[in-house]
């Protein structure tokens, strides 16, 4: 965004050759990026900051310090507090707090206000910190408040802290522009009241600001009024490289060519409550199409698809009810089928986010099913399909084998149809499946099976012949999907079963196209470069484990690697790192500036546990690394994850970095969960016969790679 890109570094060698005027406005925008690389220059660079300065120059810098240091992460904070210390006091710049200390043990967030010029009557965008925190500060906001804030804005400001204050009872608020001395917009009116109800509400949910922009007067019944000068504000906002721009949906606004911002027009607080707190882009247009009654019912379907877990939420509790779309949507086969077709779509691509989706196959019921099933079972069955798919890959086993259940009673209404072989070919393999998130890894299961399936297999590898005498390229999905799943199984099973596996393995690559195939086709062979990583790992051969991963990876060699979005790259990189106890700089750099922010769903759980594996990490590192992956293990999925928390709560307490209180309870938990879930409970035995939860962290250190062979560690 505009003016967030500035750092102190850059700011003193332009004052040394043109001076600190021009450069003014710098402070008014802060950000937790100004501060050098090494926090310990942090105390000369401000020093040289403030070398020669007036007063005006003087009280914006220390006031711009300290907001960006409340932005900031430790050590930047810690040591921007302590050069703040030798330099001013918290009431110097306006903020009637006793001191440093308690201004940083308050939580801040920054929002930004746009705002209607007194002056020339275009838009502004004004910064604003917003505190939540123990003890009583009198006033509410800096002692210089009221000479740019008008009595209707301050008074704006005083209902919307009282309206938060009723949830928050035991917490007190501050509010903080970030201002100079000289050239202030005067702030009038009760337009600023939706950005800060908003700012103050994210902060009591522990979120950051999304890049938006809000205005809206707030009425006493949670309505927003109409308020002037929409268009400007919109256009400072995205001048300002704000994504998108909430306002009350009565206001008028005005089409302009500067404007390239998404506008998002809003009925009541509680709308722009849910927007403003789960937005991305595109969401507004997803949401505006799902809610519209007037529009064709497969094409709302199909946008809710495109709605985060949080904001479906909202609107099924608010706008929707989702099981009657569900059930009026399915019993027309056309919007069926596309419904479906789309869950497919997304389930392919395992970037997206697949809570949302396990959200609406919620709103599916078994009678909705056998509805469709009576009609077109083909579509019941695929819409089943994708039941078992998105919750194995959430690693909940009793959901997938719900669905399994319901597509394995459709199989006689299927089995005369055309492609059917295929269809159940595809809920095997889910079933292979559905046992490794079980933990039952059978060697056998290749020769286990049934005579049907079998002549099933025999009659689609001399399809895929003879289709190659005419089409050398020609590929079978279903057959690469098959032998890839058994490959797997034999990757679980061990390093006893490397031959086997290499057999198989070979057997996938081939029939997606040796790599020779592009699209889908080529995808799907690469993806099998990954199971020769961990397989060649559990073996101990390294040599060819680096190989493959430079396949999977597309590169040369794994140190060419430029990081992308596929997680499972990412994954098979990181646990190479961690078991050969190779050095990659680079990726260990954009890592670590990574660790809170990678989505918290497999298989980051077990990058994070790999990062704190490595040996550049320190102690710090290990103990956020293993402590987020512990915490995605044990809330963002089912059974099978759960039990990976077992991983780094075994390396926090192998390292001495968590204690009883901390792990006792988890471990525990994970072993009720073993005893009476759905899990394999022999393939846990040690486990569960260990004197103690200490003794099962011991064991799951000494024998992780049998209790989490293959791609589970």
């Amino acid at each position: 965004m505009e003016d967030y890109n500035w750092d102190i570094e850059e700011h003193l060698t332009y004052r040394r050759i043109w001076g600190c005027g021009e450069r003014l406005p710098n402070l008014l925008r802060p950000h937790s990026r100004i501060w050098p690389n090494d926090p310990l220059k942090i105390k000369d660079y401000c020093d040289q900051l403030l070398e020669g300065t007036d007063e005006q120059f003087r009280l914006l810098t220390l006031s711009c310090c300290a907001a960006s240091a409340l932005l900031s992460a430790r050590p930047y904070r810690e040591k921007a507090f302590q050069w703040l210390r030798t330099k001013t006091l918290p009431g110097d710049i306006g903020l009637p707090f006793k001191s440093w200390r308690g201004i940083s043990s308050w939580r801040w967030i920054r929002v930004h206000i746009p705002l209607l010029s007194p002056h020339t009557g275009k838009g502004v965008i004004i910064d604003v910190m917003l505190g939540m925190g123990d003890g009583e500060v009198s006033p509410p906001w800096t002692t210089w408040v009221e000479e740019v804030l008008d009595e209707t804005a301050r008074e704006a400001i005083a209902r919307v802290a009282e309206r938060v204050s009723q949830e928050q009872t035991d917490l007190k608020l501050f509010f903080w522009p970030i201002m100079g001395l000289h050239e202030r917009t005067f702030i009038t009116g009760k337009s600023l009241a939706l950005s800060v109800y908003l700012g103050w509400k994210s902060l009591a949910a522990g979120l950051t600001a999304p890049p938006l922009a809000a205005t809206g007067a707030i009425s006493r019944e949670d309505s927003l009024d109409v308020v002037e000068g929409i268009t400007e504000k919109a256009i400072a906002a995205s001048r300002h490289g704000l994504r998108g721009f909430l306002y009350p949906k009565g206001c008028s606004i005005d089409a302009h060519e500067n404007l390239s911002i998404e506008l998002i027009p809003v009925e009541d607080l509680s709308e722009a409550e849910a927007l403003w707190r789960f937005y991305s882009p595109g969401t507004v247009a997803s949401v505006i199409h799902a809610t519209n009654r007037s529009a064709p019912l497969h094409s709302r379907l199909i946008y809710l698809t495109d709605i985060p877990i949080g904001l479906l939420k909202w609107l099924q509790k608010n706008k929707l009810c989702l099981e009657d779309m569900m059930r009026e949507g399915l019993t027309d086969e056309g919007t069926a089928e596309n419904f479906v077709t789309r869950l497919e779509q997304i389930l392919v691509d395992l970037r997206c986010p697949l809570e949302s989706i396990e959200f609406l196959l919620s709103s599916i019921s078994p009678e909705m099913i056998e509805d469709v099933g009576s009609r077109r079972p083909d579509i019941a069955f695929r819409a089943c399909e994708a039941g078992v798919v998105c919750f194995n890959h959430l690693g909940n086993s009793r959901e997938a084998e719900k669905w399994s259940g319901r597509a394995t009673s459709l199989i006689p209404l299927i089995a005369p149809m055309q492609g059917a072989e295929a269809k159940i070919f595809l809920l095997q393999n889910l079933g292979i499946v559905q046992e490794h998130n079980r933990f039952l890894f059978d060697p056998l299961v290749e020769q286990r099976l049934s005579n049907e399936l079998v002549e099933c297999l025999k009659h689609m590898e001399k399809e895929l012949l003879y289709r190659r005498m005419t089409t050398p390229n020609a590929v079978s999905h279903d057959l690469g999907a098959f032998y890839g799943t058994i490959s797997q199984n034999y990757g679980f099973c061990g390093p006893a079963y490397i031959y086997s596996f290499e057999g198989t393995i070979e057997k996938a690559m081939n029939a997606f196209g040796g790599g020779s195939v592009s699209g889908t086709a080529h995808n799907d062979w690469q993806r099998q470069h990954s199971y020769r990583v961990y397989a060649y790992l559990d073996a101990g051969r390294y040599d060819e484990a680096e190989r493959a991963l430079a396949e999977y990876l597309n590169c040369g060699a794994i140190h060419q690697y430029q990081p992308d979005n596929n997680s499972f790259r990412h994954a098979a990189l990181m646990r190479f790192l961690a078991q050969t106890r190779h050095s990659s700089h680079e990726y260990f750099k954009w890592a670590s500036r990574r660790l809170a922010s990678v989505p918290g769903r497999h298989p980051w759980q077990l990058w994070l546990y790999n990062l704190g594996c490595l040996k550049e990490a320190d102690e710090n590192l290990m103990r956020a690394a293993w402590t987020r992956s512990a915490s995605i293990c044990l809330n963002q999925g089912g059974e099978t994850l759960k039990v990976m928390a077992l991983l780094p709560l075994s390396a926090l307490y192998s390292n001495g970095l968590a204690g009883a209180d901390y792990l006792e309870p988890r471990v525990e938990g994970i072993l009720k969960t073993i005893e009476t879930g759905v899990l394999n409970s022999r393939h846990f035995n040690l486990l569960l016969s260990a004197r103690n939860w200490e003794d099962s962290l011991h064991i799951t250190a000494e024998k992780a790679p049998t209790l989490f062979p293959f791609s589970y560690r």
